[in-house]
């Protein structure tokens, strides 16, 4: 471990000795002996053969079964407390980091725009009850990393002692609200609002906008209901914030003996009409207007009178700009098939949400409250023009942009053409959006769908393409581009550092930088303030460092190629009859409706008989628990072997040139770091006869063998994650203390125990720093 930061390394070491301890306390001398037996066991195996590793596998899965239910859950419970500590102790060792950082980095350019699109899907894996308690220990260690070292210990081992009673996982399936409420009392906190406002006031505009009530697609819990709760509940923070703020101002004015009656009569009207707004009804836009316009009233009057500005309503001013109608603006999506429907039935769900927005927003802008209408599985103009007719037919105008989700392989292929002969067949439509939204154009991108249809390397290829000739095409209509990418979390979802994400993006992608932030990654980017203040200091960095590359016709043409032969390699392996078994017999695959993980359902309601019904991000989940990661790499080692010596040069001569390619080979190499191939064969063994299951492991070990050769050839580096070493490191430290929770995922797949199933998925989730 020579690349990790000591201070980093003793604090973990405090925290595993403490965690020891208490472990002896609450579950007593026998699992506190077998999880040290394990953890030693585990790691003294690191350097061996894979026949050793999966014969240990073997050997320790008979101990497993060996334990009561009860045991077998605190075994679970220590490990994946372990693994969340971990994760609390890089966070803190980060906040303290960038607290400690003195050196003021100004910024030469930022984009016209940050936003952030907050979804529920995959949701916190983690209970909602425990993660509190983290939070309180993750600000026990910040302060001990800044030297308030005095009850340090005891106060730690207090808070262990009570996260090792708590259940791990949510033990309800959350409502649709209480996905809404966990998001936005995280990125509705008073210390991200007052960052929010800070950076508004320095030219750094980041924004906040969310799914969550507004994402029909899939979703049959979600209507017009869902769409106002998820309204009503960010309006009761942010008005909380505003009048928190107005309050402090009329306090000192109070101290004064100015005389302020005029000022105090507006108060009065103001404080009405606060009031008037608490509840969203219908005509909520023209009482905000009223409000707005009052409050504009009131700051020109008070500076008139004082003849300088209150600190506070400058910062009840940059909410306003923010949150113009004082709520997290929402994004509505649905399936574009059932758009289709809904223009010929006005009692489909997604027609009624949009009345509703119709009948609030009165008085102000719709956009204020919805910021547009998403179009998943938009795979030909019909799609997109059935958004625009229903937005028209439930508004009556266009008021909210339609966005199409290009998503699956036709999609992205054909977007181009799909973009042309809408623009055909709406003359208006180019006007509209150059006077209403800025010229100002909407695309989304998704990376779940497309990774799940092609595997990763195609489906990084489509949308690389993809973004280019949409660029090209809305620039020459003299429009902006606005990349939305439905990407983050897990590097099939698009993952990974910020710099793999976007380095090969061009340049329009960045002025304004849209993406969805789900599942574990709002918690950890946005619990934190100066996490988060970090990571647009890195956005805005990268946009200064990025140049327009322009890809040449020899490299397209190979890496058309391979994403060919990659795409038929891994689309002929989920054919495989056997292989589908595998996936249902041998991963969490048939028990997802057990985990109380998110509000929609886990699969899709309409599909063939023969065709797997999971969902991208379930799917995703599948590959994440039980260690193989197929999706990421699957497919590209057999492309690399079967394309000639000449195309081979092709990409090594490309690799220190191109930013698309390094970025990819950079992220292959994370997944392959994470790939724990003898725990993915452990369950084939446990859940296949011995042949198919020799098979199907043959099938995926061959290949994995070639994906390695791969990376190794083009990049010329044996060390998988050479380009970052620390974080080789952190993955090790990891790795071994997952494989115990595998283990007891085996035993409660084969048990049928659902409790010990929603344990070792959070308990895993942690581990890989993912749910899926």
């Amino acid at each position: 471990m020579q690349n990790l930061p000591q201070e980093l390394k003793d604090l973990v070491k405090i925290i595993g000795a403490s965690l020891g301890e208490e472990i002896r306390n609450v579950y007593g001398n026998k699992i506190y002996t077998l999880v040290e037996k394990l953890r030693v066991e585990f790691k003294n195996n690191l350097a061996s053969t894979s026949k050793e590793k999966s014969v240990h596998l073997q050997e320790s899965l008979k101990k497993i079964y060996k334990l009561s239910d009860a045991e077998a859950i605190n075994l679970c419970h220590a490990y994946g407390v372990y693994l969340e500590l971990v994760n609390r102790a890089e966070n803190a060792y980060r906040h303290h980091r960038l607290a400690s950082d003195k050196r003021k980095k100004e910024l030469q350019s930022s984009p016209y725009a940050i936003i952030y699109v907050f979804t529920a899907h995959p949701t916190e894996a983690r209970s909602e009850k425990l993660m509190k308690l983290f939070n309180s220990t993750e600000a026990l260690l910040i302060a001990f990393l800044e030297g308030i070292e005095d009850t340090f210990i005891s106060e730690l081992k207090f808070h262990l002692n009570l996260i090792l009673r708590s259940s791990m996982a949510s033990t309800k399936k959350p409502t649709v609200f209480d996905e809404a409420s966990h998001i936005y009392n995280i990125v509705l906190d008073k210390k991200i609002l007052d960052l929010q406002v800070k950076m508004q006031q320095r030219g750094i505009t980041v924004h906040f906008r969310s799914w969550v009530g507004g994402d029909k697609d899939g979703h049959p819990f979600v209507n017009h209901q869902t769409m106002r709760d998820s309204l009503q509940l960010s309006r009761d923070i942010l008005l909380r914030y505003v009048s928190s703020h107005y309050n402090k101002h009329l306090k000192l004015l109070k101290q004064t003996d100015l005389p302020l009656k005029a000022l105090e009569k507006e108060s009065q009207k103001l404080v009405k009409l606060f009031a008037s707004v608490k509840e969203i009804k219908k005509l909520d836009g023209r009482r905000i207007a009223l409000l707005k316009d009052s409050f504009s009233k009131y700051c020109k009057l008070f500076e008139k009178e004082i003849k300088n500005q209150s600190p506070y309503l400058e910062k009840i001013k940059s909410i306003v700009w923010l949150y113009p109608t004082l709520v997290l603006p929402l994004e509505v999506r649905e399936d574009s098939s059932l758009v289709h429907e809904a223009l010929k039935d006005k009692n489909f769900e997604i027609y009624k949400m949009l009345k509703y927005l119709q009948e609030i927003s009165i008085g102000e802008r719709s956009k204020w409250y919805v910021r547009g209408f998403i179009l998943s599985m938009c795979e030909e103009a019909s799609d997109y023009q059935a958004g625009l007719d229903l937005v028209k037919k439930a508004l009556k105008e266009l008021y909210i942009p339609v966005v199409p989700l290009f998503e699956t392989q036709k999609a992205l292929s054909n977007a181009h053409n799909i973009l042309n002969e809408v623009f055909k067949k709406n003359p208006t439509l180019l006007k509209h959006h150059q006077n209403k939204w800025h010229s100002r154009f909407e695309v989304m991108l998704g990376y779940s769908d497309s990774s799940k249809e092609s595997g990763v390397f195609s489906g990084k290829w489509l949308i690389a393409k993809a973004i280019n000739a949409i660029d090209e095409n809305l620039l020459a209509k003299k429009l902006t581009p606005v990349f939305f990418h439905g990407s983050g979390g897990s590097i099939a979802r698009g993952g990974g550092s910020l710099k793999e994400q976007i380095r090969w993006w061009p340049k329009s992608a960045l002025n304004i930088y849209k993406v969805t932030i789900q599942g574990e990654m709002v918690a950890r980017t946005f619990g934190d303030s100066l996490i988060l203040q970090s990571q647009v200091a890195k956005i805005t960095t990268e946009l200064n460092e990025i140049k327009n590359q322009k890809m040449d016709a020899k490299f397209i043409s190979t890496m058309d190629e391979m994403a060919k032969l990659s795409t038929a390699v891994y689309k002929n392996l989920f054919d495989n009859d056997k292989f589908v078994h595998a996936i249902k017999a041998a991963t969490p695959y048939l028990y997802l409706d057990h985990l109380k993980i998110g509000s929609r359902p886990s699969k899709r309601q309409k599909t063939t008989s023969t065709e797997l019904k999971l969902r991208a991000i379930p799917w995703i989940l599948c590959w994440t628990q039980t260690r193989g990661l197929l999706p990421n790499w699957f497919g590209v080692g057999t492309a690399w072997r079967d394309i000639d010596v000449s195309s081979k040069k092709v990409i090594k001569d490309s690799y220190q040139s191109s930013d698309y390619l390094r970025s990819f080979i950079n992220t292959l190499g994370f997944s392959l770091a994470k790939i724990e191939i003898e725990v993915f064969k452990a369950y084939l063994n446990e859940f296949m006869d011995r042949s198919h299951a020799d098979e199907v492991y043959q099938i995926v070990e061959n290949e994995l063998m070639l994906a390695k050769k791969f990376f190794i050839e083009v990049s010329g580096q044996r060390d998988l994650l050479f380009f970052r070493p620390w974080l080789g490191e952190s993955i090790q430290l990891r790795s071994r203390m997952i494989h115990p929770i595998n283990l007891l995922q085996i035993r409660a797949l084969k048990n049928k125990d659902y409790q010990l199933l929603r344990e070792t998925v959070t308990a895993i989730a942690c581990g890989m720093m993912t749910t899926g």
